[in-house]
């Protein structure tokens, strides 16, 4: 994690622009955007973590808590791994 980040992995958060939730898998410092960057988990369907996950990067500027509670009541599609940072198995990467 990044020292001025705001979030930090296993939280749920809300995209503003993209009007997503997902899960942050990785958090690190954008060398190009001069930006704290989040990678997130992305459910295909937007109420369960159930089936297939993207992995997306998001800009801290756009993003908040997320308040959807059916998600984050659901199964993790990850597992985190206390130093180790979080185990991307199952997850598909989307650039």
């Amino acid at each position: 994690m990044t020292a001025n980040a705001k979030f930090c992995a296993g939280i749920l958060l809300h995209n503003r622009n993209t009007k997503e939730d997902g899960l942050v898998t990785r958090v690190y410092q954008s060398a190009e955007l001069g930006e704290t960057m989040y990678q997130v988990a992305v459910s295909i369907r937007p109420d369960t973590w159930a089936g297939r996950h993207l992995v997306s990067d998001w800009a801290e500027s756009t993003l908040e808590l997320s308040d959807n509670a059916i998600l984050k009541a659901s199964a993790s599609p990850i597992e985190l791994c206390p130093g180790r940072g979080a185990s991307r198995t199952g997850l598909f990467l989307v650039k």
